[in-house]
């Protein structure tokens, strides 16, 4: 399948702030990188904020259809088991610095967290039962262990060998309540 240029536009800006940060993808930037002129990109990002805002739209899809390939349907149509499940496989995968400066930018700005907002809410449990519901508060001591395998090497500094990974995942999956 060929990949669009808006697509490779933004897999160039993904790579950009991999390497060397949000505060480096500019039109300079991703023009080198993509190889398309300045004016193509300004007809698909008018600034750089549009930019940005599309990278967020493109990773938070991209988190979307991965998990939504892991457990082979639609958040809608999995059960809150089937979610959890999938966010464990998704946490064996080690978060990028990419992944976590597109994370942390989101927290400062309530459009790009609601891009997340509305993929994240679809797949992670719902905190509003936490503390007196038993199985709401294992769901999400769950997806707690899921993110912070997830992040836990980047931010510790550390590398999980994959067996440890996988000893932590398997442990963290026997918390998950069983679907009624």
């Amino acid at each position: 399948m060929r990949t669009n240029k808006k697509t490779q536009i933004l897999q160039a800006i993904e790579e950009i702030v991999e390497k060397s940060g949000l505060s480096a993808v500019t039109y300079e930037s991703v023009s080198q990188a993509s190889g398309l002129s300045k004016s193509g990109l300004i007809y698909h990002f008018p600034s750089r904020d549009d930019m940005i805002t599309d990278l967020h739209r493109y990773m938070a899809a991209d988190w979307d259809d991965r998990l939504e390939q892991i457990v082979g349907c639609p958040a809608a149509e999995a059960t809150p088991a089937q979610r959890l499940r999938g966010n464990l496989a998704m946490a064996a995968h080690r978060a990028t610095r990419s992944d976590l400066l597109v994370s942390l930018d989101a927290l400062d700005h309530p459009v790009h967290a609601q891009i997340w907002r509305e993929v994240l809410d679809k797949w992670n449990p719902s905190l509003d039962k936490v503390g007196e519901d038993d199985d709401a508060t294992a769901r999400y001591l769950v997806q707690l262990v899921a993110d912070g395998l997830w992040a836990g090497d980047q931010l510790n500094l550390v590398t999980t060998t994959q067996a440890q990974k996988q000893a932590l995942l398997r442990a963290a999956e026997r918390l998950i309540p069983d679907d009624d």
